[in-house]
């Protein structure tokens, strides 16, 4: 019986850990500062992997972190995130730099997706680029953070959660009273 107390203690406590860490994680992404429609964390940003242009590297529903610290002058080989314009406005595609043509100072840049057989039609300047993938993803990740933003993700991630924890806390502590009770009388 002790033995199962103990467990069950332990699951609680990572369970309200894998919780909070969430939580934290979501918020943060949430309340950070936008650039160009993109979080950004000190000179990071973060994202969801949209699309499997860029697979086995980066895959759909990856959640990838890029370095906004932009460069002078980027190689070939190098990994770039950049605004693309759409018929809906702009989504950020992240590939990889195929050919470097530069002129004193300026720099255009050809990029590909891994998995495309052409590169992408148009040449990318240097001040159009907002960041070099950092090499840190989390796979699968992308799917919850995009359920998140949902009304019902939002209820089932976050709201549920932060109740479910106040409830455990609210048990624990009414426990520790009981116990103390007891202890005096």
């Amino acid at each position: 019986m002790v033995v199962m107390k103990k467990i069950i203690k332990v699951g609680s406590n990572c369970f309200i850990g894998l919780i909070s860490v969430l939580l934290l994680l979501l918020l943060i992404i949430n309340f950070s500062s936008k650039e160009d429609g993109v979080a950004k964390i000190s000179h990071y940003s973060f994202f969801n992997v949209n699309g499997d242009s860029m697979d086995p590297k980066i895959k759909n529903g990856d959640f990838i972190a890029i370095d906004r610290n932009v460069r002078e002058k980027y190689d070939v080989g190098d990994i770039v995130s950049f605004l693309h314009e759409t018929s809906g406005g702009y989504i950020i595609v992240t590939h990889r730099i195929v050919d470097v043509v530069g002129k004193e100072n300026t720099y255009e840049y050809v990029t590909k997706g891994i998995n495309n057989l052409e590169n992408d039609e148009k040449v990318i300047k240097n001040n159009e680029i907002i960041g070099e993938y950092t090499n840190f993803r989390i796979p699968l990740l992308g799917y919850v953070v995009e359920f998140a933003r949902t009304s019902i993700g939002y209820l089932i991630l976050v709201v549920l959660p932060l109740g479910l924890v106040l409830l455990i806390s609210i048990y624990e502590l009414i426990k520790e009273i009981e116990k103390r009770k007891k202890g005096e009388a």
